[in-house]
């Protein structure tokens, strides 16, 4: 059982975090309020059915379509034969989770900014988080081969919440056909989610064994897909794992918040170059980006 202290701290923490989440909307309130009440196109959006079920149960399989996923493909396939595994740069340190893109791929006319910044994924995300969305991060995550004991694995391969804001919309979208040797995405649908007490969640990571008291192994999802498969899911209110593969799985990795978090802003790469006004970008599109609209 966790220690009184470590449990005074987890909700001191947790306090805190919703207090600064607070003041941050107090301090950006015309954004928040422009963000809140923009008129997003319900017809760029799945019917209200698909957003209700991905309310209710927390992710949502999408089918882009070729028209959408051929280009980031193309490009996410280039870039990995341009610099090769070896210029991928590790995440937080990690050894098994890998990033491919560089400064010159956050600029609004790459095609990996272009995919994130597609009218129908915006809408699509916006209509979830019944905000205009904040793209906080872009990544093309190369997963390299790991150990399959507890041991080896990093924190990030256990399961785990992002708790980053009240919801956020993860959107995945595999890169290579991902079998399970590939290491699938792997979730806990909300109803599931909700079964794990609070206090397992100090501290932040669970291994499979405590997970096991609490959801059966048949309420697990691991998301399989050909290249170009794209899955939605709410990683700050669904436990899920990072990919534990035998062999390699490429993935394009999207986050989309509502620009209001309890760690307040969180862009993670700095992809807006000083002059935007080459790009025709939407006033959607520009929220996106964290610019005025």
């Amino acid at each position: 059982m966790i220690g009184l202290r470590r449990m005074g701290g987890y909700f001191i923490g947790l306090n805190v975090r919703r207090l600064k989440r607070v003041a941050f909307i107090m301090s950006g309130h015309r954004d928040y309020r422009t963000r809140r009440y923009f008129p997003l196109d319900l017809g760029l959006a799945p019917s209200v059915d698909r957003i209700m079920d991905f309310r209710n149960f927390g992710y949502m399989p999408v089918d882009l379509g070729p028209a959408l996923t051929s280009e980031l493909i193309a490009a996410s396939e280039r870039k990995i034969g341009e610099i090769g595994v070896e210029g991928t740069v590790p995440i937080n340190g990690t050894r098994f989770f890998r990033d491919a893109l560089q400064q010159s791929d956050y600029d609004p006319g790459s095609p990996f900014m272009r995919f994130a910044l597609d009218e129908s994924i915006l809408n699509t995300v916006g209509q979830y988080l019944d905000s205009a969305p904040l793209i906080a991060s872009i990544e093309l995550i190369y997963s390299m081969p790991s150990g399959v004991s507890e041991d080896d694995r990093s924190k990030s391969q256990w399961f785990h919440r992002d708790h980053i804001g009240k919801k956020i919309a993860k959107l995945f979208v595999y890169i290579r056909d991902v079998e399970r040797q590939n290491g699938p995405l792997r979730f806990i649908p909300l109803e599931a989610s909700k079964k794990v007490p609070w206090w397992q969640q100090i501290p932040h990571h669970i291994p499979d064994e405590i997970m096991g008291k609490y959801v059966d192994e048949g309420e697990l999802v691991e998301y399989c897909g050909e290249a170009g498969s794209a899955v939605f899911v709410d990683t700050d209110r669904l436990f899920h794992c990072g990919s534990r593969c035998s062999e390699p799985r490429l993935a394009f990795i999207v986050n989309y918040t509502t620009g209001f978090n309890y760690r307040g802003r969180c862009i993670s790469k700095l992809w807006l170059p000083e002059n935007t006004s080459e790009h025709r970008l939407s006033r959607l599109q520009r929220l996106a980006l964290g610019q005025p609209s």
